[in-house]
């Protein structure tokens, strides 16, 4: 539908903006009703904190004639500042949600018709508890755990992990480094340093003993400088260069519900904050469909990333670890495998994090 614009001397003619308000939240034909301004204090006196009482009172009183203010936003044309004043003669008008911006508030509309459609999706479609892999019972004592122990929980759920060995001494992880072939990663394991590459606590492609055992002694001095009690020793596992990573993620949320995240992986993914989200269950449809949000076409479709995943293979894994989210059921607040490498048919999870209700657990 194209706009209604209202100006001159319309623009103060209290019956149009009440019946055209009204008429437009009583058609159940259109999803949402945005109403623009250009900023809510009068146009007299654009500075003030005291609304545009008399046209924006026009607004509420038509959207609350029909019962569409729930349905309903006013749109401010530029991102601007709401103070706690116009807060307050907002709720008295009763008036709908404010929008700061066109941009934004486009945005945030798409977004919430696309979650509606989720939702709708799944009432109708739900997955089928009967499909999923056999769900992962843990015994979970509150707050994080150490990479370690979330390597062997991932695997437990049909992840394939990294080869990894656990060592609490220098000459253990040499030992284990050994078992498991040159050139290794040496990291820091602790639960209360999450993220270890922020702290100096990850050194990569180690190729001998002797720096295997300064590896382990840089990691350990990192972790203590940024506070770690260090009760948990080092983890030593393979070196496994190339592909690409993933950020693979879970967030129960107590508002949104169970959120899964994918997006670019690695020790860049804060910075590239490219990702994509979905409402837990999720199909293989769901994640291909990520995936594709993420520029990652199937095999042999045009405008694909360079370098992109085997999608079947990483398809499989999504959906492991989002079975694995489901049988921890509300026990668990965040899942993270960052990165998760794919190459070619080839998938590993190299570093994961989990935090259980019941302990804060360190994010920094």
């Amino acid at each position: 539908m194209n706009p209604l614009d209202v100006g001159g001397g319309a623009g103060r003619n209290r019956e149009l903006w009440v019946e055209t308000c009204r008429a437009m939240a009583d058609d159940r034909g259109l999803a949402i009703v945005l109403v623009s301004f250009s900023r809510l204090a009068h146009a007299l006196s654009p500075s003030s904190e005291t609304i545009d009482v008399e046209r924006l009172g026009w607004v509420c009183a038509g959207l609350n004639l029909a019962g569409g203010v729930r349905r309903s936003a006013l749109m401010l044309n530029t991102l601007q500042p709401v103070s706690l004043t116009q807060l307050d003669q907002l709720r008295q008008l009763q008036a709908p949600h404010v929008l700061g911006g066109i941009e934004h508030g486009l945005a945030a509309v798409a977004d919430a018709m696309r979650w509606s459609r989720w939702l709708r999706r799944r009432a109708v479609a739900p997955r089928d508890p009967d499909t999923a892999r056999e769900s992962v019972r843990v015994d979970v004592p509150p707050g994080a755990w150490p990479e370690w122990r979330v390597l062997q929980l991932l695997a437990a759920a049909g992840i394939p992990v990294v080869p990894f060995r656990h060592a609490r001494s220098a000459r253990a992880a040499v030992a284990a480094a050994r078992e498991l072939g040159y050139p290794v990663v040496v990291k820091v394991s602790s639960a209360d340093v999450l993220h270890k590459s922020r702290v100096g606590g990850v050194v990569l492609d180690v190729r001998n003993d002797d720096e295997v055992v300064a590896a382990v002694d840089r990691v350990l001095s990192g972790a203590r400088q940024a506070g770690s009690a260090l009760g948990d020793g080092i983890l030593i596992s393979s070196y496994l260069p190339g592909g690409t990573g993933l950020l693979l993620g879970m967030v129960a949320d107590p508002r949104w519900g169970d959120l899964l995240m994918l997006g670019d992986g690695g020790v860049d993914a804060e910075a590239l904050a490219r990702t994509t989200i979905r409402l837990l269950p999720v199909g293989a449809d769901d994640v291909a469909g990520m995936l594709a949000d993420l520029g990652y076409a199937q095999a042999g479709c045009p405008g694909g990333r360079p370098g992109r995943p085997d999608l079947g293979a990483a398809i499989d894994v999504v959906l492991a670890f989002a079975d694995l989210a489901a049988a921890a059921g509300n026990s668990i607040r965040s899942l993270e495998i960052n990165p998760l490498r794919v190459s070619g048919n080839d998938v590993h999870a190299l570093d994961g994090v989990v935090v259980w209700h019941g302990g804060d657990g360190d994010r920094s």
